[in-house]
């Protein structure tokens, strides 16, 4: 074998090996276990500071916080994104969307109301089990015969009839009444440490 080959089988296989070590690193730097660890506290902590910016009252530090597991959101533009969506119950009420972007071999975390509501309207109206379907800026949650959608912050019970869309064989249902344990232990933990910062 000349010694040009084994020049570029060497550079080939370095190569290889750094894009094998990159990928395990990116992978385990997206991990949403520890993305709460690292980011959940200080991002709620903003949100338990001023809690009327993000139009919630009567919360605080003291408050019970509880972690759903993540929502499936259907998209009618089967634009999938790469965005995690965790419900966060505060108190007994679905108050807060906590939302991880992912990149390539980062990710981007931000708290809010968005559908926050809707889901809380069906938790409280005992439909657990729905598909949430999101229509450009509107959401609808579908539970058997019982459909809400949000546009803004307004909530409406709506009629099937009214729906431009229908339930599709893909399209998935998430648990309203599923509270991960772990991740609830963790992001409490996580809101310890941010406050003893």
């Amino acid at each position: 074998m000349s010694k040009t080959k084994k020049i570029i089988i060497t550079i080939i296989s370095i190569l290889l090996c750094a894009l094998i070590v990159i990928a395990v690193v990116c992978k385990s730097n997206q991990n949403v276990q520890k993305i709460i660890k690292d980011d959940f506290g200080s991002s709620i902590s903003v949100v338990l500071d001023n809690p009327s910016d993000y139009g919630l009252s009567d919360i605080d530090a003291s408050s019970d916080i509880e972690i759903l597991n993540e929502i499936n959101i259907n998209n009618i533009s089967n634009d999938k994104g790469n965005v995690i969506s965790i419900p966060v119950i505060i108190d007994g009420n679905i108050e807060l969307i906590y939302s991880i972007s992912l990149t390539a071999c980062s990710y981007n975390v931000s708290v809010g109301k968005d559908y926050a509501p809707l889901l809380n309207e069906m938790k409280k109206n005992g439909y657990n089990e729905v598909y949430i379907i999101q229509d450009e800026y509107t959401f609808y949650a579908i539970s058997d015969n019982h459909i809400y959608k949000q546009s803004g912050q307004e909530i409406a019970q709506v009629d099937e009839k009214d729906l431009d869309f229908t339930i599709q064989d893909d399209m998935q249902k998430s648990d309203l009444s599923s509270v991960n344990d772990d991740y609830t232990q963790t992001a409490v933990e996580s809101l310890k440490t941010a406050n003893k910062e």
